[in-house]
């Protein structure tokens, strides 16, 4: 009966630190308007094949575009060949293919939330530094 008060206390106590862990797996977040650059670093690629090659299954950053619209610099330099898809509120995805390990994306992107996927075309992963800025 002891062994179980021990074992009903060590499932508590692991339930609990998993609880708190949680949070610290989940992807950044960014929100508009940037008061400055936001930079997030990872490691490229992942198990989800899809058309912009090898992509994380969770995105590897969400920006949340609060205005009705707003000038945005995406950019990310990586070994390899890497690739950047950026997913829109309404389900349109752009693929951007890396050039000389650099990818820059300007755009005007509208009220919403974006996906941001840092991929590999040739299924490796190597180290990324992705930066946002709003004009």
């Amino acid at each position: 009966m002891k062994c179980d008060r021990n074992l009903i206390k060590l499932s508590a106590a692991l339930a609990a630190v998993v609880a708190m862990a949680t949070p610290a797996f989940a992807q950044p977040t960014s929100q508009t308007p940037l008061s400055s650059p936001v930079e997030v670093t990872g490691i490229s690629g992942g198990p989800r094949s899809s058309s912009c090659g090898n992509l994380p299954e969770t995105p590897s950053h969400t920006l949340r575009v609060s205005e009705s619209f707003a000038a945005i610099d995406i950019s990310a330099e990586a070994e390899g060949s890497f690739t950047v898809q950026i997913t829109s509120p309404n389900g349109f995805s752009e693929c951007l293919l890396s050039s000389d390990g650099v990818i820059n994306a300007p755009g005007v992107l509208n009220q919403g939330t974006y996906s941001i996927y840092v991929g590999s075309r040739s299924g490796g992963s190597h180290p990324y530094t992705l930066s946002i800025r709003q004009d």
